[in-house]
């Protein structure tokens, strides 16, 4: 399936190096097109794992992912 992701990580609390680890995690799986968004295609597989591997270290109170 095809895949756009955009996040948006705080700067707050160690948001340099959230950014940067979320920043590697979605290069690995995808293309990176702007600043903070990437597309590509994925199979769900792929996709879970790339959810797995975010979910480490996205802060639920200051981040976002979107996946479209």
């Amino acid at each position: 399936m095809y895949i756009v992701l955009v996040y948006d990580v705080s700067q707050e609390e160690n948001g340099a190096r959230r950014w940067s680890r979320i920043f590697k995690i979605c290069k690995k799986y995808l293309t990176h097109i702007q600043n903070s968004v990437f597309e590509g295609e994925l199979s769900k597989g792929q996709l879970a794992q790339l959810q797995k591997e975010l979910k480490e270290y996205i802060d639920k109170e200051l981040d976002s992912v979107i996946i479209f």
